[in-house]
């Protein structure tokens, strides 16, 4: 691609044919919009950082190392993992009206990928992916 050329990209390519699990709007917009209505420049968050692991296979050894570095690196900070178990307890709890949806998700990414905004929005505080120190 010459230096003056532009990538093409179709203008309505859907997002599931990128991967992206289909979210129903409102829930999510019901999620985001009193975090967004309640930001001023005085608001602290929480010194919690989450980071999810939903797979049948156990967490890779040199992701928990990555785990143990936010650790040390944010001493003071509570550190919450979830997993299968947990993330449905929470929406269980919390977030009922989700569950048919979470059940229909064929894909472990899908459960965990949507867990993170159920955890920020009840929990506050920061998410982590595991592959990043």
């Amino acid at each position: 691609m010459s230096m003056g050329s532009k990538a093409h990209f179709p203008s309505r390519m859907p997002l599931t044919s990128l991967g992206f699990p289909r979210l129903p709007l409102l829930p999510i917009l019901f999620l985001c919009l009193p975090l967004c209505l309640s930001v001023t420049s005085a608001t602290v968050f929480p010194e919690i950082f989450h980071q999810i692991w939903i797979s049948a296979n156990p967490l890779p050894p040199n992701w928990a190392d990555a785990h143990q570095t936010w650790v040390q690196l944010h001493p003071t900070w509570t550190p919450m993992e979830w997993n299968t178990t947990s993330c449905r307890a929470l929406l269980q709890e919390h977030y009922p009206w989700f569950l048919p949806q979470w059940d229909e998700y064929d894909l472990y990414i899908q459960r965990a990928d949507v867990c993170r905004y159920f955890v920020l929005h009840r929990f506050g505080g920061v998410y982590a992916d595991y592959d990043i120190r």
